[in-house]
């Protein structure tokens, strides 16, 4: 009973909360995702300000031969947006293990990680300056895809034996790879697998999923000239923290809420932890996974996007004004597109727009 109480308390929150919206902001955001639903099967979209989920949309549908409608739970394959969720993983761990553990050379953490690998240290897997490469194209991306792995070590044997692109530590080269062996040093870490990890380091109302081949998620489609093919076999698990997980919109928009809600840490230790990692000179770059920034007229900001073959995912937060955005769709679609939307509806609901 008192689960109950507990759970219509925080509904009728969101419900208050959501009241205090001006409804031109709402408008603006109803009009805006429309629109952008029209290009793809379904779509959701949740919007955090604040404490509390301050809007939602649902739009089409999960799966269109059954005509099954998206709800507020469906659950999308996010692909690289699951490189952010990684981040936060590891920014907790810097929360209490200290900042030199981003020095730290994976090859202590696993000895058994090839010698090549020698200087590559958890930031360089972080800020995609470990040399390891990304995918060839598209016909490597289906190999990597095809496979069903029991662990990021698994995954791992895909690519482990390739020469590495650059030094160490030099020219970035954004790469799945080497956020799979991120994964992997995330499990030596904490001696928990890697989903484990992830949901004992940052908190979701539901648990967060790794892709299967029996997951309850939406129907993944491609896009085709007379309107939408579904992928059978799509799994993405092997990708791990780089693109492995399965999440609602509601879940997304939590990982981005905790930014600026103190469950990780005040975010003005998270602004210092950022600014020591940009490049000299720089206010911004890709900092634990994640795009980011430090403006005088923003503050904190961070994003992240995610897209291949049957889905399109896409994060925002704008930290100081607490306020992120989260889309899922279950088709791939210009990210642009989806950034453009996030980057509206953040700023709209900022009340800087």
């Amino acid at each position: 009973m008192k689960k109950i109480i507990q759970s219509l308390l925080f509904c009728f929150s969101i419900l208050s909360f959501a009241q205090t919206i001006p409804d031109s902001v709402i408008t603006f955001a109803e009009t805006k995702v429309q629109e952008y639903a029209k290009d793809y099967p379904g779509v959701s979209v949740s919007i955090v300000k604040g404490e509390n989920i301050a809007w939602n949309k649902v739009l089409g549908f999960r799966d269109l031969e059954g005509n099954v409608p998206v709800t507020s739970d469906t659950k999308f394959n996010i692909y690289s947006t699951s490189k952010f969720i990684t981040g936060l993983a590891y920014l907790h761990l810097v929360k209490t293990n200290g900042s030199e553990l981003l020095d730290k050379k994976i090859t202590e953490i696993d000895p058994n990680l090839p010698k090549s690998w020698n200087e590559i240290t958890v930031r360089n897997l972080l800020n995609h300056t470990s040399g390891i490469r990304h995918y060839r194209g598209r016909k490597d991306w289906i190999g990597f895809s095809n496979l069903r792995c029991e662990s990021p070590r698994d995954a791992m044997d895909y690519f482990i034996d390739a020469p590495l692109k650059t030094k160490v530590g030099g020219k970035q080269i954004y790469t799945t790879y080497g956020m799979v062996v991120a994964s992997h040093v995330l499990e030596k870490l904490t001696g928990m697998s890697y989903e484990q990890a992830v949901n004992e380091l940052v908190f979701f109302d539901s648990p967060l999923v790794l892709d299967g081949d029996t997951v309850d998620k939406a129907t993944p489609y491609i896009k085709t000239g007379s309107g939408f093919k579904e992928i059978e076999t799509l799994n993405a698990v092997c990708k791990y923290g780089g693109g492995g997980f399965i999440a609602s919109s509601d879940q997304l928009v939590q990982a981005g809420q905790h930014l600026f809600d103190g469950s990780i840490m005040p975010l003005s230790e998270i602004k210092k932890i950022y600014a020591a990692e940009y490049p000299e000179g720089k206010t911004n770059g890709i900092v634990f996974a994640m795009g980011s920034g430090i403006s005088e007229s923003l503050g904190l900001y961070a994003n992240m996007g995610g897209a291949s073959p049957g889905g399109r995912s896409y994060v925002l937060v704008l930290a100081d004004q607490q306020v992120a955005v989260a889309i899922t769709t279950n088709c791939e679609g210009p990210g642009e597109k989806a950034y453009e939307l996030a980057s509206g509806l953040a700023k709209k609901f900022a009340g800087i727009d």
